[in-house]
């Protein structure tokens, strides 16, 4: 059965904005059928799979414009110029989401630079909205439901809203009770922590005996209502992207770095092993070969030793002991394709040792070819090196 994805949903409040990262936020963490709130500052703020940002009804104007059929496709470069009697400010300053519903664009504005600012400080915590809303899109159009939303209520009533300060939801304010229609407010939408301040019996004296506290014990935890209008539109869509909890994984971060740090040394360590093995070796293969071609220019010992073992060129050298005589009698046994490097030939009491760059298996018919002169043993002696040593009958 799969698992609930978790949503985060953000209800920055009026006052707070324009926010920054020791701002407070109240918050909702949705996991399936669970439901955590509380209230952090924006760099502090739960991690979660999904975000939704809320913004302050106040903050949101909603209207309806009518647009030609075939204006549809350029509604969002026709629509600031549909709106220029309405707005207060110049309609560039406005960030504009739509949705038609049947004939009708219906429209939300919000102002560009705070709803930028809002998310530029989110992003810098690592929280980026998925989805943005008008917080009042959680209750239902028919303006029967009052929104509690920390410094006001919220109302809708069509495409449109109302919205009416208040710095306490004890009593109704007074735009509201004057602004009232044939059908008042039926329910009010507060959470459990803030019911207990209201005073009923005067909210009942001004909205009628009717009115109740809407069942639901957390508005904001409520579905998106249908005809919400997502904010997240044109410059500020949200896309692909991946919420991740950047201060919690500061700790991962850092052991990360440290075990890159390690790999990065013990790296360098080995290479410089390997590489002091191999100038060892090639001091030993140059030793070899002036004791075995005394006054010969070196170049490359390893390739002028096969040359000469091959007979490419004249081998004839002062051999002044049994033993060097022992070694080139012996030598040309120990060469070998190309493919496998001898980087070593020594000959010590009696034995001729001889240093190959591979791996055991890939001289095993060398290995059988020598048996008929001698004892044959391999060993391994460093990674990649294999050292076989031939006892003469």
């Amino acid at each position: 059965m799969p698992t609930a994805v978790t949503t985060l949903r953000l209800f920055p409040n009026e006052s707070a904005l324009p926010a920054s990262l020791t701002t407070e936020i109240e918050w909702r963490l949705l996991d399936g059928v669970h439901t955590r709130s509380g209230y952090s500052t924006v760099e502090q703020l739960p991690a979660a799979e999904r975000i939704e940002l809320f913004l302050p009804p106040a903050r949101v104007l909603r209207t309806v414009v009518n647009l030609p059929a075939s204006a549809r496709k350029q509604a969002r470069k026709l629509l600031p110029f549909a709106l220029d009697q309405i707005l207060l400010g110049e309609p560039t300053e406005q960030h504009l989401a739509y949705a038609f519903v049947d004939e009708e664009c219906q429209l939300a504005a919000v102002q560009r630079n705070v709803l930028a600012e809002l998310l530029n400080t989110l992003s810098q915590a690592g929280r980026r909205p998925r989805a943005s809303w008008s917080a009042d899109m959680l209750v239902p159009a028919d303006g029967s439901v009052l929104l509690w939303c920390g410094n006001g209520w919220a109302r809708r009533e069509g495409a449109g809203a109302q919205w009416f300060d208040a710095p306490s939801p004890t009593q109704p304010p007074a735009l509201l009770t004057a602004s009232l229609g044939e059908q008042p407010p039926s329910a009010l939408a507060i959470s459990a922590e803030h019911a207990s301040d209201l005073d009923m019996a005067a909210w009942q004296t001004a909205l009628g005996d009717d009115l109740r506290i809407l069942d639901h014990e957390d508005p904001l935890s409520l579905p998106i209502q249908r005809d919400a209008i997502d904010l997240m539109q044109g410059e500020f869509a949200s896309g692909p992207q991946l919420d991740l909890d950047w201060p919690k994984l500061r700790a991962t971060a850092y052991l990360a770095g440290a075990v890159l740090v390690l790999a990065t040394a013990a790296w360098a360590g080995q290479w410089w092993s390997w590489r002091a093995e191999e100038k060892a070796l090639k001091h030993e293969m140059n030793s070899a070969f002036l004791a075995a071609f005394p006054g010969t220019p070196i170049v490359d010992a390893q390739l002028q030793l096969q040359t000469k073992l091959q007979g490419k060129t004249d081998t004839t050298a002062p051999v002044n002991d049994a033993a060097l005589a022992k070694l080139l009698t012996l030598a040309p046994r120990f060469t070998t394709n190309a493919d496998i490097k001898l980087v070593g030939l020594s000959y010590l009491e009696g034995r001729i040792s001889a240093e190959y760059q591979t791996k055991p298996d890939q001289i095993a018919g060398l290995v059988q070819s020598l048996q008929s002169l001698g004892k044959v043993e391999t060993t391994n002696t460093t990674p990649g090196h294999v050292r076989l040593t031939l006892t003469p009958k």
